[in-house]
């Protein structure tokens, strides 16, 4: 580890280790403007020495070319019992202090998401850091997850033979989030659906409860269901931070027998039923009661790729392992699933329906070197300077770093997923 570390700590006051409760059951937490600095005095440490040192499967995580480096260290799982108010985190340079927003139980692993507070030099400060997140999965002893602290993303993933390793994700290596054209079959219509609502809010009490199968080829290293964890536990904090009334559930996360293709073949396949290919995924589906399917693939060409504004038969998706976490690739290809499109300026040149987003309103949100929310894209695809992911759907109603993150009239990913959401909740559930 380098000689001048980060400590990022993390408030996870109240978080729930065990149990049988879906995700509907999350505890979930607004950010406080100050920290308790008696908390972070005695807040224990997350990551340990990796002693004995990591198992045999660390060389090849190192050598990963997706990452600009790569330690060690264990995790003491003791550090997450439900009474810890607060969680240190040594990363390498500065001190972050992360409120702990949300955490809920998903299947046998148990989340938590935070946002950081701004420092100096090791002091809590007042207000937060909404473009500094983190979300980690607990499985028994295994930890996985991402965060973003000091302008850079870092991912914690167990190794294969025991122990953890904490990397740096390269910048340059994130893939584009699509292929430069949509899916072959896609008309730029809205889905011939009968449970179409556009146009009428989502009023329920309760949260729209939207069901997620994710499968991946057996052929990937990865776990599939600490991926899938992972991509429903960011999913649920981006909609509790921007007041949407879904909660993603995994219905069910499984290996499947298939040989990748490329992203736009991936999905016909994947969508397509009676071909002799992935047939299987649609009984899995029946069976799991989901809503959406997520295909993992290794490949690192896109992000990911999804039918937009999809009927029953159409919510599938494709997304790259290596974006889950990193970037906002789940729930931003659900989240075509669901009607919504890229900012405006991308959705006149990705041949979206000749320009045409499926809902004129329901487009994402982005501020050239400020931020973008979970549906814009890079900004440096246009030749403006990049902006950070926040955990957020676009929506006039709230703020970002001082910045109102949409319009009522072109950038309301809220108001459409709100729409939507009863819609694509009863594909299956």
């Amino acid at each position: 580890m380098r000689a001048n570390r980060t400590l990022l700590v993390v408030g996870i006051a109240g978080l729930v280790l065990s149990g049988t409760a879906t995700a509907r059951a999350a505890d979930t937490t607004p950010p406080a403007t100050l920290l308790d600095r008696a908390a972070t005095a005695h807040a224990p440490h997350l990551f340990t020495p990796a002693t004995p040192g990591p198992g045999p499967g660390f060389a090849a995580l190192a050598a990963d070319p997706g990452y600009r480096s790569a330690v060690p260290v264990g995790v003491d799982p003791a550090a997450l019992a439900a009474d810890v108010g607060t969680l240190a985190v040594d990363v390498g340079g500065r001190t972050r202090y992360v409120q702990r927003v949300r955490t809920e139980t998903i299947g046998d692993g148990t989340a938590w998401s935070g946002v950081a507070h701004a420092d100096r030099d090791g002091r809590a400060t007042a207000g937060v850091d909404e473009t500094e997140w983190f979300t980690v999965v607990r499985r028994g002893g295994q930890v996985s997850g991402t965060f973003r602290a000091g302008g850079a993303i870092h991912r914690i993933d167990p190794v294969p033979g025991g122990g953890h390793v904490l990397r740096e994700v390269d910048p340059a290596a994130i893939p584009p989030m699509h292929p430069p054209a949509w899916p072959s079959g896609y008309t730029g219509r809205p889905a011939a659906d009968p449970l179409r609502v556009a146009g009428r809010p989502a009023t329920a009490a309760e949260p729209y409860v939207i069901r997620a199968l994710v499968v991946q080829p057996s052929a990937m290293t990865g776990d599939v269901r600490s991926a899938a964890q992972k991509g429903v536990a960011q999913a649920n904090l981006t909609y509790q931070n921007s007041g949407i009334n879904i909660t993603m559930e995994l219905a069910d996360a499984k290996t499947v027998n298939y040989r990748e293709q490329g992203f736009q073949k991936d999905l016909d396949v994947l969508t397509r039923k009676g071909d002799g290919q992935l047939d299987e995924v649609h009984q899995m589906r029946d069976a799991a009661r989901a809503d959406v399917v997520v295909l993992l693939v290794s490949s690192r060409q896109y992000c990911g790729l999804a039918w937009l504004n999809a009927s029953a038969e159409q919510a599938f998706g494709v997304v790259g392992d290596f974006c889950v976490g990193t970037t906002s690739a789940f729930e931003h290809e659900v989240g075509h699933n669901q009607g919504a499109s890229h900012d405006p300026e991308t959705s006149q040149t990705d041949g979206t329906g000749g320009g045409k987003p499926a809902f004129a309103y329901g487009q994402g949100f982005r501020k050239p070197g400020v931020l973008r929310t979970t549906m814009a894209y890079q900004c440096s695809r246009q030749g403006h300077p990049e902006c950070p992911e926040v955990r957020y759907w676009s929506t006039p109603t709230k703020q970002v770093k001082g910045v109102t993150i949409g319009t009522a009239n072109a950038n309301d990913n809220v108001r459409l997923l709100n729409e939507t959401a009863p819609r694509v909740s009863r594909f299956r559930n």
